[in-house]
């Protein structure tokens, strides 16, 4: 499987011959296969593709007529970007092929569809409500149904986010009615958001039962096509449901089981909410300590993402902020301040660790390079490289410079960097290279 993209050096004679065509077909493959018993063999393998995968698109902006194709990588590529935590990657590479193709395709209403789902994540509100109106005006140009329930569907997403639940809902039901009728809630797995999307509408409602069957549903059909990485979302939105229906423990049970698969596949966006849903129920069992310090631990995970706290859903940090303020009442600020403290200072797997109760609240460890067989990747040679230069102090203008690439992937190197050691500052960077020499 990995010789069809061969080296990064390589890309370029690919292009032109039927090596080229066969990398567009594992691409399409692994997308096609996403939602079903392959998904953690293609993460799996995609997790060592993403410097080729970048000479590739970057073939493709370059190359004069090469445009389309790239739009066509990106937007079959969504998985890697949002379920792989390179949401950043993704934005960059969908905003400059967008750019450069703009002729209407089916190719453009997917990528459109993706980038309003990646500034949805990064809490860019404005932005994904014009990616998602102009996924469905292309997509209702090129004839593509399946194009324009997807934009259908980030659209209510943005509507709930902005509080407008009515138009949510309306959107959510048109979305998941087309779903239905093209036949993609076994085959795709952003088509079963639709279901999250109305467990939304519901939870605003204050209808629990039935955003607890939105979400079993959704479970449902993902347990018979083999998918996981989605259905810890189902769960995390059924915990949810079970918490604010007042079942503590069920709630506790849905958010772990999320937060162990969310971690497997070392998604930022999932772990973030994994730990947020816990400390809230840390919360109702009255344990404002462990609370804050979560609620810490949370911070860091969407400076990651480039994102705002809870995505800038207005609902969602209402209920935040209720936990956060019921944690201040009992602990009172300055204990408070220090729990939440300890918490942003905790590295990913140690913040994970402690959400799942693995292991009681330690003094924060300076980031470690992952053991062999763990879930996480070790660093690339690159990536080393790029680390040595962080601890010598060197900015990501001076590393661009020191490396000849341009600043923005000195940027992605060293945002990669702090993900896989579970670090939040360049000083941890700094100490593992000074203990791993």
């Amino acid at each position: 499987m990995s010789a069809l993209l061969g080296s990064a050096r390589g890309v370029r004679v690919l292009a032109t011959s039927r090596e080229w065509l066969r990398v567009l077909a594992v691409v399409k493959q692994a997308d096609a296969e996403w939602c079903g018993p392959q998904q953690w063999k293609w993460w799996q393998w995609f997790q060592s593709q993403n410097p080729n995968l970048w000479a590739a698109l970057d073939f493709c902006c370059t190359e004069p007529g090469q445009a389309r194709t790239g739009l066509l990588l990106t937007g079959a590529l969504w998985f890697h970007w949002i379920g792989s935590a390179f949401v950043r990657d993704g934005r960059y590479w969908l905003d400059r092929l967008l750019a450069l193709s703009r002729e209407p395709s089916q190719e453009r209403a997917r990528a459109l569809w993706v980038r309003s789902w990646i500034a949805t994540i990064q809490g860019d509100l404005p932005n994904a409500e014009r990616a998602s109106q102009e996924a469905i005006e292309v997509a209702d140009h090129v004839g593509d149904r399946a194009a324009k329930a997807h934009g259908t569907n980030w659209l209510g997403w943005h509507a709930s986010f902005c509080g407008d639940m009515t138009r949510a809902s309306e959107l959510a039901e048109q979305a998941l009615a087309e779903f239905r009728a093209t036949g993609q809630l076994s085959t795709s797995s952003p088509a079963l958001l639709s279901f999250n999307l109305l467990a939304s509408v519901h939870f605003a409602r204050g209808d629990f039962e039935r955003a607890g069957e939105a979400c079993a549903e959704g479970r449902s059909i993902c347990e018979r096509a083999g998918e996981e990485w989605q259905s810890a979302s189902m769960r995390w939105y059924l915990g949810h449901a079970r918490r604010l229906a007042g079942d503590i423990q069920a709630a506790e049970e849905e958010a772990r089981a999320a937060l162990r698969i969310k971690r497997k596949f070392n998604d930022t966006l999932g772990v973030a909410l994994g730990i947020e849903q816990l400390g809230l129920v840390a919360m109702d069992r009255g344990d404002a300590e462990r609370a804050a310090r979560l609620f810490g631990a949370v911070e860091p995970r969407w400076k990651l993402l480039g994102s705002s706290p809870l995505l800038n859903s207005s609902f969602w940090l209402r209920w935040h902020r209720d936990g956060e303020s019921q944690a201040k009442k009992v602990l009172g600020d300055q204990a408070y301040e220090k729990a939440y403290r300890q918490g942003t200072q905790l590295g990913n797997e140690q913040a994970v660790s402690y959400a799942l109760s693995e292991q009681a609240p330690a003094t924060p460890t300076r980031a470690k390079v992952p053991a062999a067989g763990s879930a996480l990747p070790v660093l690339t040679r690159r990536e080393q490289e790029v680390a040595k230069l962080v601890a010598q102090g060197l900015s990501n203008k001076d590393i661009s410079e020191a490396l000849v690439i341009s600043q923005r992937t000195a940027e992605t190197h060293v945002e990669h960097i702090l993900s896989k050691l579970g670090a939040t500052s360049r000083v941890q960077i700094a100490t593992w290279v000074r203990d791993h020499p």
